[in-house]
This record gives C-alpha cells, sequence and structure tokens, in this order.
C-alpha cells in the first residue's frame, strides 16, 4: 500500500528526523501507485450528493456507504505513523 521508497530503514530515519524538526512532513507519491489508481477507480465509481447549509459549509457525501478498510490496510498507515511519531494511535 505505502510506496515501498518510504519503508527503507534509512529513508524512515529521515522522514522521522525531519517531522521531529518541523512537527509536519511532505510525503509525494506515499502511495504505492497501484494501490493508487485501485483507489481512484472506486471513488471516481462512486455518485455523490451535494450536501449545502447556506453560509455555513457545502459538502459532498457518497450515495452508497463505502468501508475505508476495504480500501486502504490502516495497519501499515498506523505502524508508518507510529514509527515517525513514536506515538500508539487508534486509527479505526
Amino acid at each position: 500500500m505505502i510506496n515501498k521508497n518510504y519503508l527503507n530503514k534509512e529513508v524512515l530515519g529521515a522522514i522521522k528526523e525531519e517531522f521531529d524538526k518541523k512537527g509536519m512532513i511532505r510525503l509525494n507519491n506515499f502511495l504505492d501507485q497501484r494501490e493508487y489508481k485501485k483507489i481512484e477507480k472506486i471513488i471516481k465509481k462512486l455518485k455523490f450528493k451535494q450536501i449545502k447549509i447556506p453560509d455555513t459549509f457545502s459538502y459532498s457525501n457518497p450515495q452508497s456507504n463505502i468501508n475505508i478498510n476495504k480500501l486502504v490496510d490502516l495497519g501499515e498507515i498506523k505502524n508508518f505513523v507510529q514509527a515517525i511519531t513514536d506515538n500508539n494511535y487508534n486509527i479505526s
């Protein structure tokens, strides 16, 4: 799921160092390209309904239920986040 370049121990160490310094990081091409295309294809097939609250906000909501756990490996992402932050997050 995660681009294999970001899972290299040296690269992971550099990412952690940057995160510790700046408190944030930007990771281009974070997802493996095949996984990204698969997720993109599923999302593009969804039909969305526009929700508007005048003078407050608007957003689009998928009309069919989608289970994020079926799209992404949250365990792998959780392990990655824990490795760079030294924190144990509950991601589900």
